[in-house]
């Protein structure tokens, strides 16, 4: 028994919240690095944090990949994106 709205609300919300507020990084100017990372950072360890613990516990062992794996390797692949740009932009 598959419950959408108990995975939408447990994991693929929060994980839009976190990827979302790495985006906020792009308001900070190219020349503060700190401040990119230092928004980039914590939202890498909370989305891992959150994934860690949701996918661990709740979601079932297939093996194929479902549609909300999808979902965690993308935020992931995002995650990367930001924090490779917020870091690298600094030295082109």
């Amino acid at each position: 028994d598959f419950d959408s709205r108990y995975y939408m609300i447990k994991l693929v919300l929060p994980t839009c919240a976190c990827v979302a507020f790495s985006f906020t990084a792009f308001a900070l100017r190219v020349s503060d690095l700190l401040g990119r990372l230092t928004v980039v950072v914590p939202a890498a360890i909370a989305l891992s944090a959150l994934q860690g613990y949701v996918v661990a516990s709740d979601i079932p062992a297939v093996a194929y990949m479902a549609p909300i794996t999808y979902i965690v390797v993308l935020s992931y692949i995002f995650q990367l994106l930001i924090t490779l740009e917020s870091s690298l932009l600094r030295f082109w």
